[in-house]
């Protein structure tokens, strides 16, 4: 009996543990004004700089990366271009010479 009691004294439920989240430095120079600015903003919105950096960079980040996959358009300004894209496109002498030439890439040289 003894050697049961031993073992139920070993055996210990442990509460889960919260995923550790790894985090990496970004280290960046800036002149005494830019941080003087930053600071004061973070501070405006009740953040620290590290918070307000890391915030606005994605912010920014995603913006870029939204301009160059969509755009957004009133209901009235989307029909405007459908129609542009639907209508028969226009005959083009100069693309049409441009198309017979080859691109640069292509020519030797």
């Amino acid at each position: 009996m003894a050697a049961k009691e031993s073992e139920k004294k070993m055996t210990v439920k442990r509460k889960p543990q919260p995923a550790v989240l790894k985090s990496s430095t970004i280290q960046v120079r800036a002149k005494q004004t830019e941080r003087d600015l930053i600071d004061r903003a973070a501070e405006v919105v009740g953040k620290n700089r590290s918070e307000f950096i890391i915030e606005s960079s994605l912010c920014e980040a995603q913006k870029v990366l939204l301009d160059q996959t969509s755009f957004q358009l009133s209901a009235t300004a989307w029909k405007e271009l459908n129609a542009i894209l639907d209508a028969p496109a226009k005959r083009n002498p100069k693309l049409e010479k441009l198309m017979q030439q080859a691109a640069p890439w292509e020519s030797s040289h």
